[in-house]
């Protein structure tokens, strides 16, 4: 069987024409052979969002959410490789890019959540928020690092162990930790976020607590829960094994993984925070009180969306 799976390997001007048995497959770096129609609609659809959230970004002028874009046009490329994967299955440099780059993206838009979290404590009272805004955004960010990096290496060391046919449990507890690295920022986040709003619900603030705000919170929320989830599953997968039977079934990534980040992404094309958070932030000038700050775009206790803000300026 190895030797089929070399040769199958080494046919490289074939591989278009080339039918693989499931057994022969088997010793590819993926396992199977992927589908074509999945790849091409995520990669297809991460297309959409990064141009949709690259004209927001134009639109709103706020230059810290071209994470979004950027996420966004790393998800469509890893996807790209999948389909790529489906034409030459063998091909190991394309897998283990693959891998890297869906393993670790998602860690960008995790970044997003933590830097609207932070601005929104930062433009409240200080009796909202459970520690200092200032440091919420700095501490996730240094985790999310952390994070990125160690996903990123452990994947690299297991996909390249993998396509050579050597053990891959090294890689795959050091991706383990980078995901638990990710879960607990979430957890903390999460604990920030539930007693951000908890407070605001029991005492809300005067002209901040609108209507707008709640279903922008509710957004972030649920795009954050998305990520989790995605993130939990990753967890799972690679602690089963990373050629454990999670990793070799493709139903679950397009479930657990490529669905949940597309509807993260576009739940913040359709919320877009620069709709909601003022574009003339800064991290010195925090609203402390209850008064609220036209500095900050809010007015008659609306967060002003930056396009009115421009149009009703000129």
């Amino acid at each position: 069987m190895i030797t089929l799976a070399m040769a199958a390997a080494t046919s490289e001007p074939n591989l278009l024409a080339r039918a693989w048995t499931k057994e022969e497959l088997l010793y590819s770096p993926y396992g199977y052979r992927p589908v074509l129609s999945a790849p091409v609609l995520f990669t297809a659809l991460y297309a959409i969002s990064a141009v949709w959230h690259f004209v927001q970004n134009l639109q709103y002028r706020q230059w810290w959410l071209l994470t979004l874009t950027f996420g966004c046009l790393f998800e469509m490329v890893g996807n790209a490789c999948r389909v790529f994967g489906h034409f030459k299955p063998f091909n190991s440099d394309v897998y283990t890019a693959m891998q890297t780059i869906l393993v670790i993206t998602p860690a960008l838009f995790a970044a997003i959540d933590f830097a609207i979290l932070g601005r929104l404590a930062t433009l409240f009272p200080s009796r909202y928020s459970l520690v200092n805004p200032k440091w919420i955004v700095p501490f996730f960010v240094v985790l999310d690092v952390a994070s990125i990096a160690v996903q990123g290496g452990g994947s690299g060391v297991a996909a390249s162990a993998q396509s050579e046919r050597e053990d891959t449990t090294f890689g795959g507890n050091i991706v383990v930790a980078g995901l638990a690295i990710q879960l607990v920022g979430y957890l903390l986040f999460d604990l920030l976020l539930f007693i951000f709003v908890r407070r605001c619900i029991r005492d809300p603030p005067a002209k901040l607590w609108t209507r707008e705000i709640k279903t922008f919170i509710a957004a972030t929320a649920t795009s954050s829960l998305l990520i989790f989830i995605r993130s939990l599953f990753r967890l799972i997968e690679m602690i089963v094994g990373w050629e454990g039977v999670i990793a070799k079934s493709e139903w679950t990534f397009y479930t657990f993984d490529a669905a949940m980040v597309t509807l993260a992404v576009f739940i913040f094309n359709i919320w877009n925070p620069a709709k909601y958070l003022p574009r003339d932030f800064s991290w010195s000038k925090s609203n402390r009180s209850d008064e609220t700050s036209e500095q900050f775009g809010l007015e008659s206790g609306k967060f002003i969306p930056q396009s009115s803000k421009d149009s009703e300026s000129s």
